[in-house]
């Protein structure tokens, strides 16, 4: 459901075009741009983001592994989590590994970490407090991806 290019897809997929099923993974392109120079479907978007960026994150952290070690991970007394579970408990294993990271930064930046890690609001430099704003912008300067960021790109 996620992609065209894997085994798991099944040629099915709630959003068609001309009778094509579309791949998750387009829905934000198809969405969000067109020919005519302005979204196509903005709004759509709008309410389609967080159910998009939810399969994004666990297909994800799913290809990082084999699908048994998936499982094993993701269930609860030899039961299969449901989704909503999962995406539960990734984002709790996202907070702790972005306070991590903001730990990290913290340290390695010293007292540079306010040269690298601030922000302007109406001409007034602030220093970045939030794991997750921490944590994308160490990435940044690190250049390492964030697989399962939070769809704003």
């Amino acid at each position: 459901m996620w992609d065209d290019t894997t085994p798991n897809w099944g040629g099915t997929s709630v959003l068609e075009i001309k009778g094509h099923p579309i791949p998750i993974v387009y829905w934000k392109d198809i969405c969000m741009n067109s020919n005519c120079g302005s979204p196509w479907k903005p709004r759509q978007w709008h309410g389609m983001k967080s159910k998009w960026f939810n399969w994004k994150v666990v297909v994800h952290r799913y290809r990082q592994e084999t699908d048994t070690s998936f499982w094993d991970e993701f269930s609860h007394n030899g039961q299969r989590l449901c989704f909503t579970k999962i995406i539960q408990r990734l984002s709790e294993l996202r907070k702790d590994e972005d306070h991590a990271t903001a730990e990290h930064a913290r340290a390695e930046y010293a007292t540079d970490f306010p040269t690298f890690f601030s922000y302007k609001k109406n001409g007034v430099s602030h220093i970045k407090t939030k794991p997750s704003d921490i944590t994308k912008t160490y990435r940044l300067l690190k250049g390492i991806s964030g697989g399962d960021s939070d769809g704003k790109d």
